[in-house]
């Protein structure tokens, strides 16, 4: 059995791919352990569909998975096309895309299988049927598949409680050399899965579900030092959750101190800011923590109710100040365009932005997911300004286009208000990086956004760029 693994090119400001997928990683392990050929095709670095092709008809696989996100699901939709005109084998599609809208994939492309939810036993069980000729795909759980004409969707397969099972991802799958962060040996980790809180916008839960699992600090650190003993020296540590259970996340630092990893480590996402104590703060500074994110979203404590965060201002500002006191860096994300929002109260958290002692941050545009508490309370009290069958095919939280408007916030003001927010972010980016004498001359230059993105793909496009980057800048 060969299972041939496809990632799509998606949207970027970036030249290329940073790191490879920690999702494929996972699932490719479990299939190797089943003793499953695989191998990799990620056509976000740039390969033509001639070679795709190429690749198809030499590995000749008796089954392609491709990954998909909703996020550039147009590009994912081309590609599923052509291999399907060229296609030897079964396609299977997965990822948060299929989470999101189960069935209705089908009516979007044409595929065999889809795999929603926790995808790498699924598709295991997938590949046994397959590999025994057996057209009965009934007892897959989290399986939709075609019966004739019929789209059947089994039922849901229980949550891994014990993450510890799963075998670490392989990524020697990959062509490393290739991923923009492997100059800096830089490589995704994951240590939980699902989220246990309410915030309405989040479509998390959609695809790892709401109860909080955690993988052993045991396990978390025998993967960072295998990882370590291969090369890799700085984690992308990429779940919400990593410090929902304080003694968990300081028993990870305390062993990392213990067995003398010499590695750095960070947390871009956006951990709760309601999750730390100084305590932990400091274990993690002396365990190779060297960035974290927050995600606060909004600095105006109505909205913060509407959306149900379940913290406030004032709570997020102790971490905030603790984080400083102990000398993380850190930055805070914020989105603009919530429910009852106003153009006032966005310009509040754009003011609240600007005073926080942190050393940059984010700002997003609100994206209203599919089967999210955002969404029905869009369709019932707001006016989508995007076609809702394929709007999420090309929008992105970074762009100033609002999705949807409502009587008190309009469009106008919407893009007005993510104007002056990109700005203020890209100033604390560049500061944060440059320092602020060389940041300001920077602004300068780069204050039309389409030089920024160009500068930016400039920059991280060929190795000479990314050396230049790396010893100029100041923020790790």
């Amino acid at each position: 059995m060969k299972v041939l693994f496809v990632i799509p090119e998606v949207y970027s400001s970036y030249p290329g791919a940073m790191v490879p997928h920690l999702g494929i990683g996972y699932a490719i392990s479990v299939l190797r352990n089943n003793n499953i050929e695989t191998k990799v095709i990620d056509m976000r670095l740039k390969y033509s569909q001639k070679y795709l092709l190429q690749v198809i008809k030499e590995f000749n696989p008796d089954l392609i998975g491709i990954t998909a996100y909703s996020f550039s699901f147009d590009k994912t939709k081309e590609l599923i096309n052509f291999i399907h005109k060229n296609k030897p084998c079964p396609l299977v599609i997965g990822g948060p895309h299929v989470s999101a809208f189960r069935k209705d994939v089908f009516n979007q492309v044409n595929i065999d299988f889809a795999i929603k939810c926790e995808g790498e036993f699924p598709l295991l069980e997938l590949c046994k049927v397959l590999q025994e000729n057996n057209k009965d795909y009934t007892k897959i759980k989290n399986l939709i598949w075609k019966k004739e004409e019929e789209i059947i969707e089994n039922e849901d397969a229980p949550l891994i409680k014990d993450l510890d099972h799963i075998p670490f991802p392989d990524f020697d799958s990959f062509e490393l050399s290739k991923y923009i962060f492997s100059a800096e040996k830089r490589i995704p980790l994951a240590t939980s899965r699902g989220c246990p809180y309410s915030c309405i916008y989040c479509s998390v839960k959609l695809s790892m579900g709401k109860p909080f699992r955690a993988r052993s600090a045991e396990n978390v650190v025998n993967e960072m030092e295998s990882l370590n003993q291969k090369g890799w020296k700085y984690f992308d540590i990429v779940d919400d959750c990593f410090t929902m259970d304080l003694d968990r996340a300081k028993k990870i630092c305390d062993l990392i101190q213990e067995r003398n990893l010499k590695i750095n480590w960070s947390m871009g996402n956006g951990i709760r800011a309601d999750r730390v104590d100084e305590e932990l703060l400091i274990k993690m500074k002396k365990a190779g923590c060297v960035f974290l994110a927050y995600g606060l979203e909004s600095g105006d404590d109505d909205i913060l109710k509407v959306i149900k965060k379940g913290i406030t201002t004032e709570k997020a500002l102790e971490a905030f100040k603790l984080t400083k006191k102990v000398g993380i860096k850190f930055a805070v994300n914020f989105i603009l365009g919530h429910p009852t929002e106003t153009y006032q109260k966005a310009m509040k958290t754009l003011n609240f932005a600007k005073n926080i002692p942190a050393d940059y941050i984010n700002l997003y545009n609100l994206i209203p997911y599919p089967h999210t508490e955002l969404y029905e309370w869009v369709e019932k009290n707001g006016r989508f300004l995007v076609n809702k069958e394929d709007y999420l095919y090309k929008v992105a939280t970074r762009v100033n286009e609002p999705v949807f408007e409502t009587p008190e916030f309009t469009k106008k003001e919407r893009i007005n208000a993510l104007e002056k927010g990109y700005a203020l972010a890209k100033r604390t980016h560049l500061r944060y990086r440059f320092g602020p004498l060389l940041s300001t001359l920077i602004w300068q230059v780069v204050k039309n956004e389409q030089i920024y993105l160009l500068a930016r793909k400039a920059v991280f496009g060929n190795k000479l760029g990314r050396k230049v980057f790396n010893k100029i800048k100041k923020g790790k």
